[in-house]
């Protein structure tokens, strides 16, 4: 099995026995074996016990071994179990490592000035910080060049090499970003991009750097007006990552990661202190900016209060003006319903002067029709009447001339002619002028034609009796 010496290198030749060791325990077994069988056998088992952990060798799932045999031939094992080692020297690597550069342990306790393995960065404001990072790298090389590769430069120094030499390029990535930053701009918003800019040069290679002038226009104060209202513009000279055509970052030293075969598997800066001076910028810094904050806090408050007083008028004056027009439109639905209500008084009295319109206009057409059929009945009344005068007369001359009309026949055609004329000179009387009509509700107008007839008949009649002869 493979071993290492006191300074914790890894033993070349640690259980492999000489060429001068086996000759003679070869000598020694013949040599028992002819004399003492027994012991022979016993010192044989003995010896290949002690040979078997040089003859097999165990790879766990989590290392890879170099296995290089005693004929100078070596063998790259990255599977788990057993396999023949036959008296060869191996080294074993993990697939990852777990690699800390802090000033706290693991379990959060401050570690010793000597013990402090944080990475010391100088921004570009001449502020110092203490920065912490974790890093899990995968240290399989995908290829056996690369694996063997890795080998010959880490078989004497192992792990510790590998973390020494990963230690001394991420200190060269964090000293080189530090210039792009001032401390309070990586503290207060450049962090993530500072992140970024270490990963990128720790996986790839480091990147140029340069320096380039940049006009910056800056407020100075007007003594005259007591304020900042004029400009003026400085020169400062800012570092930046140098970029090529296709505007990429230049590369000036490939990085050993890239160089080994290895893989960042998971990177973080875990912590950053500053010191004494920095911390004190930054904490005048942070006090300064959240008095700004106080004061804008302050002027959004009082705004706040005159954006509720005005917000409460307007609400008292909405108040007001809802009263108003609710009772303006009491007042307009109340003279509108009353309006309404005058219309539908006078639709109705229209409807009913309408309805005695018509009732007085058929009464009317009515009464026409009673005077004209009169004048009719009168006009055939008169023609009967002269008619029955001429007959009588007729009947009269002719008696008169037969002299053969008895006296009663005599008196007979008298008492025609006297109402024969009493019917002529009834014809000839004027026609009333006022007819009175008289109906029922319902619009029967038979009894004021009943009423009409017998005044008729009464007026015909007192007629009748004017004209009769008087007695002497």
């Amino acid at each position: 099995m493979s071993g290492r010496d006191s300074s914790g290198r890894f033993a070349s030749n640690a259980g492999i026995p000489s060429e001068q060791d086996k000759s003679e325990g070869s000598f020694l077994l013949l040599k028992l074996r002819r004399r003492y069988p027994a012991v022979a056998a016993a010192f044989l088992a003995i010896f290949f016990l002690f040979s078997f952990t040089s003859l097999i060798e165990w790879n766990s799932d989590e290392d890879w071994q170099v296995c290089q045999y005693i004929d100078g031939s070596y063998r790259i094992v990255d599977q788990a179990g057993f396999y023949f080692q036959w008296y060869g020297e191996v080294w074993t690597y993990p697939k990852f490592l777990d690699i800390y550069y802090s000033d706290t342990e693991q379990n959060g306790a401050k570690k010793s000035p000597e013990e402090d393995t944080s990475i010391r960065v100088t921004f570009s404001d001449a502020g110092t910080g203490f920065t912490s990072h974790y890093i899990r790298l995968q240290i399989l090389p995908t290829t056996e060049q690369k694996r063997m590769e890795f080998h010959r430069h880490f078989a004497e120094t192992g792990i510790e090499g590998v973390n020494h030499m990963v230690e001394q390029h991420l200190t060269t990535c964090v000293k080189n970003s530090g210039p792009l930053m001032s401390a309070s701009e990586y503290h207060a918003q450049r962090r993530a991009e500072y992140y970024q800019l270490v990963r990128e040069q720790l996986e790839q290679g480091l990147y140029r750097m340069e320096v380039v002038e940049q006009d910056v226009e800056m407020e100075v104060p007007d003594r005259s007006m007591h304020q900042f209202s004029q400009s003026d513009t400085e020169t400062v000279y800012q570092t930046r990552v140098a970029l090529d055509a296709e505007k990429q970052p230049i590369q000036v030293f490939p990085s050993p990661i890239v160089e080994y075969g290895f893989e960042v598997k998971q990177y973080s800066i875990t912590n950053t202190t500053y010191d004494e001076q920095t911390q004190t910028q930054l904490d005048a810094r942070r006090e300064s900016y959240q008095l700004a904050e106080q004061a804008k806090a302050g002027v959004v408050k009082e705004k706040q209060k005159v954006f509720s007083v005005v917000e409460a008028g307007k609400a008292a004056v909405a108040l007001v003006e809802s009263n108003e027009n609710q009772k303006l439109k009491h007042a307009t639905v109340t003279a509108t319903q009353g309006v309404e209500v005058e219309q539908q008084v006078q639709e109705e009295e229209v409807a009913v002067a309408g309805q005695l319109l018509t009732t007085a206009e058929q009464k009317l057409l009515e009464t026409e029709q009673l005077l004209a059929l009169s004048a009719i009945k009168l006009e055939s009344a008169e023609f009967e009447a002269r008619e029955m005068i001429s007959q009588a007369e007729a009947t009269r001359a002719k008696l008169e001339k037969g002299g053969a009309v008895a006296e009663i026949d005599e008196l007979r055609a008298e008492m025609r002619k006297k109402r024969m004329t009493a019917l002529a000179n009834l014809a000839k009387l004027p026609s009333p002028k006022t007819v009175i009509i008289s109906g029922s509700q319902n619009g029967n107008a038979g009894q004021g034609v009943a009423t009409t007839d017998a005044l008729m008949q009464l007026f015909l009649l007192q007629q009748v009796e004017k004209q009769k002869p008087s007695a002497n």
